[in-house]
Protein backbone atom coordinates (compact mmCIF):
# COMPACT_ATOMS: atom_id res chain seq x y z
CA UNK A 1 0.00 0.00 0.00
CA UNK A 2 1.33 3.15 -0.88
CA UNK A 3 0.56 7.21 0.06
CA UNK A 4 1.47 9.60 -1.58
CA UNK A 5 0.92 14.02 -0.95
CA UNK A 6 0.66 16.35 -3.62
CA UNK A 7 1.51 19.98 -3.24
CA UNK A 8 -0.20 20.85 -6.36
CA UNK A 9 -3.73 19.99 -5.28
CA UNK A 10 -2.71 19.29 -1.50
CA UNK A 11 -4.46 15.91 -1.47
CA UNK A 12 -3.57 13.04 0.20
CA UNK A 13 -3.62 9.80 -2.52
CA UNK A 14 -3.07 6.12 -2.44
CA UNK A 15 -2.63 3.24 -4.55
CA UNK A 16 -2.53 -0.84 -3.81
CA UNK A 17 -0.16 -1.85 -6.61
CA UNK A 18 0.16 -5.77 -6.62
CA UNK A 19 3.06 -5.69 -7.94
CA UNK A 20 1.94 -3.38 -10.53
CA UNK A 21 3.95 0.19 -11.00
CA UNK A 22 1.00 1.22 -13.76
CA UNK A 23 -1.83 0.27 -10.89
CA UNK A 24 -3.47 4.26 -10.47
CA UNK A 25 -4.04 6.32 -7.80
CA UNK A 26 -7.19 6.73 -5.80
CA UNK A 27 -8.08 10.77 -3.94
CA UNK A 28 -8.66 10.44 -0.20
CA UNK A 29 -11.19 12.82 0.22
CA UNK A 30 -11.28 14.40 3.53
CA UNK A 31 -11.49 17.83 4.81
CA UNK A 32 -8.88 19.60 7.12
CA UNK A 33 -12.13 18.56 9.93
CA UNK A 34 -10.79 15.35 8.97
CA UNK A 35 -14.54 14.19 7.34
CA UNK A 36 -14.81 12.77 4.61
CA UNK A 37 -15.92 14.87 1.84
CA UNK A 38 -17.31 14.48 -1.49
CA UNK A 39 -18.12 18.02 -3.83
CA UNK A 40 -20.95 18.00 -6.06
CA UNK A 41 -21.38 15.72 -9.36
CA UNK A 42 -18.77 13.73 -7.42
CA UNK A 43 -18.83 10.11 -5.98
CA UNK A 44 -17.46 8.76 -2.94
CA UNK A 45 -16.43 4.66 -2.86
CA UNK A 46 -17.22 3.49 0.36
CA UNK A 47 -16.82 -0.19 -0.46
CA UNK A 48 -15.82 -2.05 -3.30
CA UNK A 49 -15.69 -5.78 -3.30
CA UNK A 50 -14.36 -7.80 -6.33
CA UNK A 51 -14.12 -11.57 -7.12
CA UNK A 52 -11.63 -13.92 -5.64
CA UNK A 53 -9.66 -13.21 -8.63
CA UNK A 54 -9.57 -9.17 -8.55
CA UNK A 55 -11.40 -9.17 -11.87
CA UNK A 56 -12.64 -5.79 -12.60
CA UNK A 57 -15.28 -7.04 -14.53
CA UNK A 58 -17.22 -8.67 -11.23
CA UNK A 59 -17.38 -6.83 -8.18
CA UNK A 60 -19.82 -5.61 -5.31
CA UNK A 61 -19.51 -1.41 -4.90
CA UNK A 62 -21.13 0.74 -2.84
CA UNK A 63 -21.34 4.34 -3.54
CA UNK A 64 -21.81 7.81 -1.49
CA UNK A 65 -22.39 10.85 -4.06
CA UNK A 66 -23.61 14.22 -4.00
CA UNK A 67 -26.08 14.87 -6.80
CA UNK A 68 -27.98 18.24 -8.07
CA UNK A 69 -30.01 19.94 -11.00
CA UNK A 70 -29.86 23.42 -9.76
CA UNK A 71 -28.58 25.80 -7.21
CA UNK A 72 -29.28 26.01 -3.51
CA UNK A 73 -30.11 23.19 -0.70
CA UNK A 74 -33.41 21.82 -2.23
CA UNK A 75 -31.70 20.89 -5.66
CA UNK A 76 -28.69 18.77 -3.53
CA UNK A 77 -29.25 15.50 -2.39
CA UNK A 78 -27.19 12.95 -0.80
CA UNK A 79 -27.06 9.26 -2.41
CA UNK A 80 -26.21 5.48 -0.91
CA UNK A 81 -26.46 3.40 -3.56
CA UNK A 82 -25.43 -0.28 -4.55
CA UNK A 83 -24.00 -1.88 -7.76
CA UNK A 84 -23.21 -5.21 -8.71
CA UNK A 85 -20.70 -5.95 -12.04
CA UNK A 86 -22.54 -2.24 -13.05
CA UNK A 87 -25.84 -3.08 -12.54
CA UNK A 88 -27.71 -0.17 -10.23
CA UNK A 89 -29.17 -2.64 -7.21
CA UNK A 90 -30.66 0.47 -5.54
CA UNK A 91 -29.96 3.66 -3.51
CA UNK A 92 -31.24 5.48 -1.00
CA UNK A 93 -31.19 9.02 -1.23
CA UNK A 94 -31.20 11.96 1.67
CA UNK A 95 -32.60 15.63 0.74
CA UNK A 96 -34.11 13.51 -2.70
CA UNK A 97 -33.90 16.58 -5.30
CA UNK A 98 -37.05 18.69 -4.84
CA UNK A 99 -37.71 17.61 -1.60
CA UNK A 100 -35.93 20.27 0.77
CA UNK A 101 -35.69 16.94 3.88
CA UNK A 102 -36.89 14.05 3.70
CA UNK A 103 -35.43 10.32 2.14
CA UNK A 104 -36.27 8.34 -0.84
CA UNK A 105 -35.77 4.93 -2.15
CA UNK A 106 -35.49 3.19 -5.47
CA UNK A 107 -33.94 1.19 -8.35
CA UNK A 108 -32.74 0.98 -11.48
CA UNK A 109 -32.96 4.65 -11.50
CA UNK A 110 -37.24 4.49 -10.39
CA UNK A 111 -38.07 6.06 -7.13
CA UNK A 112 -40.19 3.28 -5.14
CA UNK A 113 -40.77 5.38 -1.93
CA UNK A 114 -40.73 9.12 -0.51
CA UNK A 115 -40.44 9.93 3.28
CA UNK A 116 -41.55 14.00 3.53
CA UNK A 117 -40.11 16.02 5.95
CA UNK A 118 -43.84 16.24 7.61
CA UNK A 119 -43.79 12.75 7.63
CA UNK A 120 -45.81 11.82 4.42
CA UNK A 121 -45.08 8.70 2.74
CA UNK A 122 -45.59 8.22 -1.02
CA UNK A 123 -45.73 5.21 -2.40
CA UNK A 124 -44.91 5.11 -6.02
CA UNK A 125 -45.94 8.83 -5.26
CA UNK A 126 -42.44 11.37 -5.36
CA UNK A 127 -45.23 14.42 -4.14
CA UNK A 128 -47.52 12.45 -1.27
CA UNK A 129 -50.42 14.98 -0.61
CA UNK A 130 -51.64 12.61 2.80
CA UNK A 131 -49.73 10.76 5.70
CA UNK A 132 -49.74 8.08 3.13
CA UNK A 133 -50.24 8.32 -1.08
CA UNK A 134 -50.38 4.87 -3.24
CA UNK A 135 -49.82 5.61 -6.50
CA UNK A 136 -51.25 8.91 -8.27
CA UNK A 137 -54.95 8.34 -6.52
CA UNK A 138 -55.15 6.26 -2.98
CA UNK A 139 -54.37 7.93 -0.15
CA UNK A 140 -54.72 7.41 3.44
CA UNK A 141 -55.47 10.77 5.42
CA UNK A 142 -54.88 10.80 9.66
CA UNK A 143 -56.48 13.54 10.47
CA UNK A 144 -59.09 13.89 13.32
CA UNK A 145 -61.71 11.55 10.48
CA UNK A 146 -59.71 8.57 9.24
CA UNK A 147 -60.19 8.40 5.50
CA UNK A 148 -59.46 6.29 2.96
CA UNK A 149 -59.74 7.70 -0.34
CA UNK A 150 -59.45 7.26 -4.45
CA UNK A 151 -58.68 10.73 -5.87
CA UNK A 152 -59.11 12.05 -2.61
CA UNK A 153 -56.91 14.35 -0.42
CA UNK A 154 -57.80 17.03 2.20
CA UNK A 155 -56.84 20.63 1.35
CA UNK A 156 -56.47 23.21 4.52
CA UNK A 157 -60.01 23.17 5.34
CA UNK A 158 -61.40 21.07 2.98
CA UNK A 159 -61.10 17.79 0.71
CA UNK A 160 -60.73 18.22 -3.45
CA UNK A 161 -59.47 15.79 -6.55
CA UNK A 162 -55.49 15.20 -6.81
CA UNK A 163 -56.11 14.99 -10.12
CA UNK A 164 -58.50 15.05 -13.27
CA UNK A 165 -61.30 11.90 -12.73
CA UNK A 166 -64.03 10.84 -10.11
CA UNK A 167 -63.73 10.25 -6.65
CA UNK A 168 -64.65 8.07 -3.42
CA UNK A 169 -64.07 8.17 -0.25
CA UNK A 170 -64.44 5.91 3.40
CA UNK A 171 -64.33 7.66 6.18
CA UNK A 172 -63.88 6.47 9.95
CA UNK A 173 -65.05 8.71 12.37
CA UNK A 174 -63.91 8.63 16.43
CA UNK A 175 -67.02 7.18 17.41
CA UNK A 176 -66.42 4.03 15.75
CA UNK A 177 -68.99 4.93 12.48
CA UNK A 178 -68.38 4.54 9.02
CA UNK A 179 -69.52 5.79 6.20
CA UNK A 180 -69.08 5.41 2.29
CA UNK A 181 -69.28 9.24 -0.69
CA UNK A 182 -68.70 9.90 -3.86
CA UNK A 183 -68.51 12.43 -6.58
CA UNK A 184 -68.64 13.30 -9.79
CA UNK A 185 -65.64 13.94 -12.34
CA UNK A 186 -63.99 16.74 -11.67
CA UNK A 187 -60.20 18.75 -12.85
CA UNK A 188 -57.28 18.09 -10.63
CA UNK A 189 -57.14 20.10 -7.21
CA UNK A 190 -61.18 20.92 -7.71
CA UNK A 191 -63.73 20.91 -4.75
CA UNK A 192 -66.32 19.05 -4.56
CA UNK A 193 -69.79 20.60 -5.17
CA UNK A 194 -71.69 17.65 -5.14
CA UNK A 195 -70.96 14.90 -2.56
CA UNK A 196 -73.44 11.73 -2.72
CA UNK A 197 -74.00 10.20 0.61
CA UNK A 198 -73.83 6.46 0.09
CA UNK A 199 -73.36 3.83 2.85
CA UNK A 200 -73.48 4.81 6.53
CA UNK A 201 -72.90 2.23 9.52
CA UNK A 202 -73.38 3.84 12.54
CA UNK A 203 -71.63 2.79 16.02
CA UNK A 204 -75.64 1.37 17.23
CA UNK A 205 -75.46 -1.09 14.13
CA UNK A 206 -77.84 0.81 12.34
CA UNK A 207 -77.34 1.41 8.55
CA UNK A 208 -78.60 4.38 6.24
CA UNK A 209 -78.17 4.20 2.18
CA UNK A 210 -78.35 7.87 1.13
CA UNK A 211 -78.84 9.41 4.67
CA UNK A 212 -76.16 8.92 7.67
CA UNK A 213 -79.76 9.65 9.96
CA UNK A 214 -81.12 6.20 10.49
CA UNK A 215 -83.37 7.81 13.42
CA UNK A 216 -82.88 5.08 15.14
CA UNK A 217 -84.20 2.27 12.45
CA UNK A 218 -81.74 -0.27 11.69
CA UNK A 219 -81.84 0.03 7.81
CA UNK A 220 -82.96 3.55 6.53
CA UNK A 221 -82.75 4.15 2.96
CA UNK A 222 -83.34 7.80 1.66
CA UNK A 223 -84.71 7.13 -2.00
CA UNK A 224 -86.20 4.51 -3.87
CA UNK A 225 -85.36 0.76 -3.43
CA UNK A 226 -85.75 -2.26 -6.12
CA UNK A 227 -85.72 -5.86 -4.75
CA UNK A 228 -86.82 -9.41 -6.32
CA UNK A 229 -88.15 -10.40 -2.84
CA UNK A 230 -89.23 -8.69 0.39
CA UNK A 231 -90.37 -10.74 3.13
CA UNK A 232 -91.60 -9.17 6.02
CA UNK A 233 -91.97 -11.06 9.24
CA UNK A 234 -94.37 -9.67 12.20
CA UNK A 235 -93.72 -9.93 15.47
CA UNK A 236 -97.24 -9.20 16.67
CA UNK A 237 -100.61 -11.55 15.38
CA UNK A 238 -102.04 -11.68 12.05
CA UNK A 239 -105.44 -10.57 11.74
CA UNK A 240 -107.38 -13.98 10.96
CA UNK A 241 -108.84 -13.53 14.38
CA UNK A 242 -111.87 -11.04 12.75
CA UNK A 243 -113.08 -14.27 11.46
CA UNK A 244 -113.49 -15.71 15.07
CA UNK A 245 -117.25 -15.84 16.18
CA UNK A 246 -116.26 -14.03 19.01
CA UNK A 247 -114.92 -11.07 16.99
CA UNK A 248 -117.67 -7.67 17.33
CA UNK A 249 -117.93 -6.68 13.38
CA UNK A 250 -118.46 -2.33 13.53
CA UNK A 251 -121.92 -1.89 12.09
CA UNK A 252 -122.13 -0.58 8.69
CA UNK A 253 -123.71 2.88 9.83
CA UNK A 254 -121.07 3.41 12.52
CA UNK A 255 -118.54 2.39 9.54
CA UNK A 256 -119.91 5.20 7.59
CA UNK A 257 -120.48 7.72 10.32
CA UNK A 258 -116.71 7.41 11.02
CA UNK A 259 -115.56 7.37 7.77
CA UNK A 260 -117.39 10.95 7.24
CA UNK A 261 -115.59 12.44 10.05
CA UNK A 262 -112.12 11.13 10.01
CA UNK A 263 -111.96 10.71 6.14
CA UNK A 264 -110.01 7.33 6.18
CA UNK A 265 -110.59 3.87 7.83
CA UNK A 266 -110.53 3.22 11.45
CA UNK A 267 -106.87 1.70 12.04
CA UNK A 268 -105.50 2.75 9.21
CA UNK A 269 -102.78 5.82 9.26
CA UNK A 270 -104.05 9.33 8.25
CA UNK A 271 -102.30 10.75 5.43
CA UNK A 272 -100.86 13.59 7.13
CA UNK A 273 -99.67 11.01 9.76
CA UNK A 274 -97.81 8.99 6.85
CA UNK A 275 -96.43 12.79 5.70
CA UNK A 276 -95.01 13.09 9.07
CA UNK A 277 -94.31 9.84 10.27
CA UNK A 278 -93.52 7.45 7.09
CA UNK A 279 -95.55 4.03 6.94
CA UNK A 280 -94.68 0.68 8.93
CA UNK A 281 -94.98 -1.67 5.88
CA UNK A 282 -95.42 -4.48 8.07
CA UNK A 283 -97.94 -3.15 10.42
CA UNK A 284 -99.88 -1.45 7.34
CA UNK A 285 -100.15 -5.32 5.65
CA UNK A 286 -101.36 -6.51 8.85
CA UNK A 287 -104.08 -3.50 8.97
CA UNK A 288 -105.17 -4.01 5.25
CA UNK A 289 -105.73 -7.33 5.59
CA UNK A 290 -107.76 -6.67 8.05
CA UNK A 291 -110.16 -4.46 6.63
CA UNK A 292 -110.03 -7.22 3.68
CA UNK A 293 -111.28 -9.53 6.19
CA UNK A 294 -113.72 -7.27 7.73
CA UNK A 295 -115.09 -6.35 4.19
CA UNK A 296 -115.79 -9.68 3.22
CA UNK A 297 -117.65 -10.50 6.21
CA UNK A 298 -119.70 -7.19 5.39
CA UNK A 299 -120.46 -8.93 1.74
CA UNK A 300 -121.43 -11.84 3.39
CA UNK A 301 -123.63 -10.36 5.94
CA UNK A 302 -125.10 -8.46 3.14
CA UNK A 303 -125.51 -11.36 0.51
CA UNK A 304 -127.85 -12.84 3.29
CA UNK A 305 -129.74 -9.87 3.32
CA UNK A 306 -129.97 -10.12 -0.11
CA UNK A 307 -131.33 -13.51 -0.18
CA UNK A 308 -133.70 -12.92 2.68
CA UNK A 309 -134.95 -10.53 -0.14
CA UNK A 310 -135.21 -12.60 -2.91
CA UNK A 311 -137.11 -15.41 -0.66
CA UNK A 312 -139.12 -12.47 0.73
CA UNK A 313 -140.04 -11.15 -2.96
CA UNK A 314 -140.77 -15.19 -4.29
CA UNK A 315 -143.26 -15.93 -1.52
CA UNK A 316 -145.09 -12.22 -1.93
CA UNK A 317 -145.18 -12.56 -5.97
CA UNK A 318 -146.53 -15.99 -5.40
CA UNK A 319 -149.49 -14.98 -2.88
CA UNK A 320 -150.02 -12.06 -5.28
CA UNK A 321 -150.24 -15.04 -8.45
CA UNK A 322 -152.89 -17.22 -6.52
CA UNK A 323 -154.85 -13.95 -5.42
CA UNK A 324 -155.01 -13.01 -9.32
CA UNK A 325 -155.94 -16.04 -10.65
CA UNK A 326 -158.93 -16.84 -8.45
Amino acid sequence: MQFAGSFYDQQLWFRKTNNDPAQQWSKVLLQPSGQLYSPAGSSLELLSLANSNGSSTSYLKTLLYRHTTGTGPGNTATRLQSLTDGTNHGYVDFNPVNGLGGMALGTNGNELLRLQPNGYLGIGASNPLEKIQIGQKMVIHDGGEKVYGYNWYFSVTRPKRITDGYSSWMTFYEDGSISFRSADYGPANSDFAVIRQGLTIKNDGTVGVGTPDTKGYQLAVAGSMIAEKVKVKLQGSWPDYVFDSSYTLRPITELETYIKKHKHLPDIPSASEVADKGLDVGENQSFLLKKIEELSLYIIELNKQNEQLKHSMRVLEEKFYKRSTE
